[in-house]
């Protein structure tokens, strides 16, 4: 007797999605160790991830839910946008960043500035005794 056995492979059920994408300056060049940080705007829940030498960063096993999505880098403004991660989806999020705005010098010195009044002569009136 021939018997023939058929199975489905097994497929692990999950309500997590992922979050994925790049960090690049305005020129497109790529920002490494920039942070990036996910938060559930219903629960508080964090998750984090840093990019890498490519610019890319990547949020594995994100529960499904409405989220802020920030990144930060030193020298950069810190962009956010909001995202809805649905089940086994992963949504792409593509950051430019760009530069802070000027930079502000404050010289200080030790030095009492000079100060100038205008020299007012005061002479009392003089009377000739003859």
């Amino acid at each position: 007797m021939l018997g023939c056995v058929v199975s489905r492979p097994l497929v692990a059920q999950t309500d997590t999605g992922a979050i994925a994408g790049t960090a690049v300056d305005s020129s497109g060049a790529v920002v490494s160790g920039a942070a990036i940080t996910a938060t559930n705007t219903e629960n508080g829940l964090k998750l984090a991830a840093v990019s890498n030498g490519a610019g890319e960063f990547r949020i594995l096993a994100v529960p499904r839910g409405n989220y802020v999505v920030q990144i930060a880098s030193k020298g950069f403004q810190s962009q956010s946008v909001k995202v809805t991660i649905n089940v086994t989806s992963t949504q792409t999020i593509n950051f430019q960043l760009r530069p802070n705005g000027g930079s502000t010098t404050i010289e200080v010195s030790d030095e009492a500035p000079l100060i100038t009044r205008p020299m007012l002569l005061l002479v009392p009136p003089f009377r000739v005794h003859r």
